[in-house]
């Protein structure tokens, strides 16, 4: 699989769990994602060039998700961590 955008060097935000280091996974934009817990539903972003990950919950359903507010960029923790060990290799 190929890395999507995004994995450049990036720092802590607020004292918010964050994306924080150069083995992270951002959104396409650089941004640094927060661990982020969300009932509003919805789905994750990522892609990987070929297929749109699958990955969506309803409105009401607990969601731990890594999201970029500043572009509404939502992974979850499944993709968040195989994107991250792209970076490593």
């Amino acid at each position: 699989m190929e890395l999507l955008n995004g994995g450049r060097n990036i720092f802590e935000m607020n004292n918010v769990q964050s994306s924080q280091n150069a083995d992270a996974f951002t959104c396409s934009l650089g941004h640094s994602l927060v661990s982020h817990t969300s009932i509003q539903g919805g789905c994750c972003d990522v892609r990987n060039g070929q297929t749109i990950c699958s990955e969506n919950w309803a409105k009401g359903q607990t969601a731990n998700v890594w999201a970029c507010f500043d572009c509404n960029f939502w992974a979850c923790l499944d993709c968040y961590d195989e994107q991250c060990e792209i970076l490593r290799e």
